[in-house]
């Protein structure tokens, strides 16, 4: 349906919000389709997945994802993370390759500690705005990244300079709070 809706919109920020909300359904239709009856998923297969429906949203656009290992996450929470990468990905594409035909963002997701997971997210399209701060972006993906992190109980960082976004989780049934 918002694929019709789509293909008779002419305004771009229309377009953009149809475009964004189709991601969010699909990451949310991934997490259903790979984990519906488990209590916990593969959080690399969900990961994939995601990365795998934006590419189809986004024609010329590379997705790299990197997991060397299997991350196993209870369901509610890997619903979050999908929605993490899910927000980050869309991001990239958006802003860092507004001015070019495409590019690659590469996902990492792997563990720092025993109980422990970083998911990163970077790509090679154009610099963050000079004075970027994450915590005043007046846009909804990355408070949505910032409010999901927080239900995670863990922590999201942005390393302006290398372009890297950059989320910490415990992998636990619940979560931790991180020292920070």
């Amino acid at each position: 349906i918002l694929e019709l809706n789509l293909n008779s919109i002419d305004d771009p920020a229309a377009r953009a919000a149809i475009v964004s909300a189709r991601g969010r359904m699909l990451a949310m239709a991934q997490i259903h389709r790979i984990g519906s009856s488990a209590e916990e998923d593969d959080l690399a297969k969900i990961v994939r997945a995601v990365c795998d429906d934006l590419m189809g949203l986004h024609p010329g656009c590379g997705v790299a994802v990197e997991v060397p290992e299997i991350v196993m996450l209870p369901a509610h929470r890997a619903a979050l993370a999908a929605l993490i990468v899910n927000e980050l990905v869309t991001n990239s594409i958006k802003h860092a390759f507004r001015d070019a035909s495409g590019g690659m963002v590469r996902v990492s997701l792997r563990r720092v500690q025993p109980d422990l997971t970083e998911l990163s997210v970077t790509d090679d399209g154009a610099p963050l705005p000079s004075g970027f701060d994450y915590t005043r972006s007046p846009g909804r993906g990355l408070g949505l990244v910032r409010g999901l992190t927080q239900q995670l109980g863990g922590e999201f960082e942005v390393d302006v300079q290398a372009k890297r976004f950059v989320v910490t989780f415990s992998t636990g049934t619940e979560g931790r709070r991180l020292a920070g």
